[in-house]
C-alpha cells in the first residue's frame, strides 16, 4: 500500500473515531456542573479569604485623626454602607494609597481594604447597589 493511503487512513481513524470518543469521556468524567461547583468554590473562598482581610484591614486604618473614615469603616464592618458611602470610602483608601506619607502598613491595610470593599460591593452581592 502507498504510504499516503495508509497516512490518510490513521488521519481519518483518530479524525473519526479517537478523537470523538476521547471528548465523550472527557466530558463524562468532568462534567460541567462539577466544573462550575469547582469554580464557585475557588471564588467563595477568595471572597472569604478578602473579607476576613478586610476586617483586620479595618482595625489597622482606625485613627482618630480620621473621624470621617473611622465612620465609613464602621459603617463598613456593619455592612451599611449607602452606594454613595461606598464610593468615598473606595476614594478615600485610594487616596491613602497614593499619598507619599503614609505609613506602609497603612497602604497595605488600604489596598486589602480595597480588594475587599470591590468584592462586596462593586461586585454586585450587596444591597448598597440598590440604595
Amino acid at each position: 500500500m502507498d504510504k499516503v493511503v495508509i497516512m490518510w487512513g490513521i488521519g481519518l481513524f483518530l479524525t473519526f473515531i479517537v478523537a470523538p470518543t476521547i471528548a465523550f469521556l472527557l466530558s463524562k468524567s468532568f462534567s460541567h456542573g462539577d466544573r462550575l461547583t469547582k469554580i464557585e468554590t475557588d471564588i467563595g473562598w477568595i471572597r472569604d479569604s478578602f473579607q476576613t482581610m478586610g476586617k483586620k484591614a479595618v482595625r489597622v486604618l482606625h485613627s482618630p485623626h480620621t473621624p470621617e473614615l473611622d465612620d465609613l469603616l464602621e459603617k463598613y464592618e456593619a455592612e451599611n454602607l449607602a452606594w454613595h458611602e461606598v464610593n468615598k470610602l473606595y476614594s478615600m483608601l485610594e487616596d491613602i494609597l497614593n499619598d507619599p506619607t503614609s505609613a506602609k502598613d497603612m497602604k497595605n491595610a488600604a489596598g486589602i481594604l480595597l480588594a475587599s470593599v470591590s468584592l462586596r460591593y462593586k461586585g454586585g452581592e450587596s444591597e448598597a447597589l440598590n440604595k
